[in-house]
């Protein structure tokens, strides 16, 4: 019988290779541009006097389809029970935009918040550089760098009147 296995103290691996994660994007972005197509209708609806209007959930997907291939007439996508509710083209598709904006504008705003907490992975920080290589750390490390109470020798040179200290560049 196999021995179980150890947890590990690695950290998890990451949610999925790229093309899963391209995926996902691309199932999301679909998903959000229905719901903004739906909810574009429904405002525009709501705004220019027809009133709100939503489809049946066995039909959203079939609405969506109709107003993405009649563009020109959204309304012929709707049921017909909500279809005469739906505003003209113009209308629905002003509304529609000013939403789908507003969901790129917010999507951007989530998007470098999360990525802005990330800061510069990798990268040490002004504080962590001043930790390191300031010059309260270069003093800490001072015995280190420079070991204290060693000093060249001080032996005559021959023939010189010259120490080997006098002779001796400084670093």
């Amino acid at each position: 019988m196999a021995e179980p296995t150890r947890p590990s103290n690695r950290p998890p691996a990451p949610a999925g290779s790229a093309g899963e994660l391209a995926f996902l994007a691309a199932a999301a972005a679909v998903l959000v541009l229905a719901a903004v197509l739906l909810l574009g209708g429904g405002l525009a609806a709501m705004i220019f006097g027809g009133g709100w209007t939503w489809p049946p959930p066995a039909q959203l997907a079939h609405t969506v389809a109709g107003i993405v291939t009649h563009a020109a007439h959204p309304a012929s996508g709707y049921p017909a029970g909500l279809a005469a509710r739906v505003p003209g083209a113009t209308p629905f598709w002003v509304v529609t935009d000013a939403l789908l904006a507003a969901t790129i504008f917010a999507g951007t705003i989530a998007v470098v918040g999360v990525a802005g907490h990330r800061g510069n992975a990798g990268y040490a920080t002004r504080r962590e550089l001043a930790a390191q290589l300031g010059p309260k750390a270069l003093r800490r490390g001072a015995g280190e760098l420079r070991p204290g109470g060693v000093t060249p020798p001080t032996r005559r040179i021959a023939g010189a009147a010259k120490t080997v200290q006098d002779v001796e560049e400084p670093c």
